[in-house]
């Protein structure tokens, strides 16, 4: 009887990147092997990206049925182009190495892609907190989130990688992730959008996601997101106009410190003055956010004019 439910469901493969992420991978590992999904019917790829941490050595020891393979080339997109080169399905899902799936996760993206039109190229699920401790972790526009996909006013529609099922005969069409581009989830979800594709999104489909921890860890982050916005942007000039020179820099300084200003007013008064969901000193994680942002773009930018 097991045998002929599984012949039912379509066969699909996990890729997830890894790099150093011996602290977190195991649990993601055992969240997607406890999936109601028959286990018979799906297989799991960590691409790893010259982990120095023994994490191939861990998973292999203590995850034998995952397969294992070398990107060479560094970055997130080269290493879920190899997963993707080496899946054996039609349909692959895409999470990060510190996340953890819930169990219903693989069966609620199949059954979203199974139902969806037929140029749907992605769908992505629900990204959730992992954990709610810190004063960064508890202030929500913090969090790595789905994009809202399904909003008819958005201009960029795209299916963030922690969570998401690919169509790879669309993904393939028009070359895979580009790991030169800043947010290489969101470059795909715009080449995909331009070749005619659709994305669409399943909240049934969970995972939870681990977020920045601390203040330090969060302005890291998000200096990282302002390089990958100004290169982001560089490449798809049209739909973000030209993010390089001095009066972009000038413009985005301004806009910072006006944010940063008013976070500072803010601060005394959030007691008793809370967005929904966000602790008191919420401000203060905003204006850190702002800072890494600013300060990320701004050093991509000089560098790429050869100011750096």
């Amino acid at each position: 009887m097991n045998t002929t439910i599984e012949s039912q469901e379509p066969f699909v493969s996990v890729v997830m990147p890894c790099y150093n992420s011996r602290r977190t991978i195991g649990d993601c590992l055992a969240s997607v092997e406890a999936q109601s999904y028959p286990r018979g019917q799906f297989e799991i790829l960590v691409a790893d990206n010259g982990s120095t941490d023994g994490s191939q050595e861990w998973i292999s020891k203590h995850f034998p049925l995952v397969r294992l393979v070398t990107a060479s080339a560094k970055g997130s997109g080269n290493a879920r182009n190899s997963g993707f080169a080496a899946a054996r399905s039609r349909w692959i899902i895409s999470i990060d190495s510190d996340c953890v799936a819930a169990p219903q996760w693989i069966a609620s993206l199949v059954r979203a892609m199974q139902g969806a039109p037929e140029k749907t190229a992605a769908i992505g699920g629900y990204i959730r907190p992992y954990r709610l401790q810190t004063l960064v972790e508890r202030y929500p526009p913090a969090w790595v989130a789905q994009p809202e996909i399904n909003n008819p006013n958005i201009k960029v529609r795209y299916t963030a990688t922690p969570n998401a099922i690919f169509d790879r005969t669309a993904v393939e069409e028009v070359g895979g992730f580009d790991a030169s581009a800043g947010h290489d989830d969101t470059d795909l979800g715009l080449r995909l959008t331009s070749a005619g594709y659709s994305c669409a999104y399943e909240p049934d489909a969970v995972v939870a996601h681990r977020n920045p921890v601390t203040l330090l860890e969060l302005y890291e982050h998000r200096y990282k997101y302002g390089e990958r916005n100004f290169i982001l942007a560089q490449k798809h000039r049209s739909i973000f106009g030209d993010p390089q020179g001095a009066a972009k820099r000038k413009q985005l300084l301004k806009e910072t410190l006006s944010r940063i200003a008013k976070d500072v007013v803010k601060l005394p008064l959030s007691v008793a003055y809370r967005p929904k969901g966000s602790p008191i000193g919420w401000p203060l994680v905003d204006a850190v956010m702002a800072w890494g942002n600013y300060q990320g773009y701004a050093h991509i930018s000089l560098k790429s004019e050869g100011q750096v």
